[in-house]
C-alpha cells in the first residue's frame, strides 16, 4: 500500500508515531521543524496545498495508527471489493472477512463510523 511506504519514510524524519503500529492508540504528530519545512516546500503550490487540506479534513479524527488503518480498510471495501460496500452494514461485513487481523482488531461500530465519516467527507 502506497500510504504505508510514504509513511513509514517519513516515520522519524517529518512524523512520529505510525511506526509504533504495536501500539495501535499512538496518535500520529509532527516532528519539530516538519511545518517549516513543508510551508517552504510548498510555497506557491496552491493546487497542492488545497489537496492536503482534503486530506487533512478526511483524516481529522482518524489520526491514529489504527485509525489510519481502519479508514483505509473501509475505503478499500467501498471502492475496490468486487462487490462493493454500499452501506455501513456491507462495510462491516466486508472489512471483517477481510482476514482474522482485522476481524480481531476493528470492532464494528468503529466501522460504521469511519463509513459515515467517509460518506460526510464525500458528500462535502
Amino acid at each position: 500500500m502506497i500510504v504505508d511506504t510514504t509513511l513509514e519514510i517519513m516515520e522519524g524524519h517529518f512524523l512520529r508515531g505510525y511506526g509504533d503500529n504495536q501500539r495501535p492508540d499512538v496518535d500520529i504528530h509532527l516532528m519539530p521543524g516538519a511545518v517549516v519545512t513543508a510551508e517552504t516546500f510548498l510555497a506557491g503550490k496552491q493546487g497542492s496545498i488545497g489537496r492536503l487540506n482534503k486530506v487533512g479534513n478526511l483524516i481529522e479524527g482518524f489520526e491514529t495508527p489504527y485509525g489510519m488503518e481502519l479508514l483505509s480498510s473501509v475505503h478499500w471495501v467501498a471502492k475496490h471489493k468486487t462487490p462493493p460496500a454500499i452501506d455501513s452494514e456491507s462495510a462491516i461485513d466486508a472489512v471483517l472477512v477481510c482476514n482474522n487481523r482485522k476481524r480481531m482488531m476493528f470492532k464494528s461500530a468503529h466501522i460504521h463510523v469511519a463509513w459515515e465519516h467517509l460518506k460526510h467527507q464525500r458528500a462535502g
